[in-house]
């Protein structure tokens, strides 16, 4: 994992919800996660693309459960 500033080790999960995936996308082909994965990249910082389907706000808080997260961010 790559250093924080003060320290700590970071590693950064990016998540998509797929409210509706019949076709069975990867996030690793959306235009958006490309971006992220790049400027994440760019910083060194260790990161995950990831991705579920099912309500947003329901696998965001089980996402954030699992993985103990201390830090959430939402873009639209």
């Amino acid at each position: 994992m790559a250093e924080h500033p003060v320290g700590r080790a970071v590693l950064v999960r990016v998540l998509h919800v797929f409210t509706d995936n019949p076709a069975g996308d990867s996030v690793h082909r959306l235009v958006s996660a490309k971006f992220v994965e790049e400027r994440l990249a760019e910083r060194g910082l260790e990161f995950q693309l990831e991705a579920r389907s099912g309500d947003s706000v329901k696998e965001i808080r089980r996402h954030a459960a699992e993985h103990d997260s201390d830090l959430i961010c939402l873009a639209g």
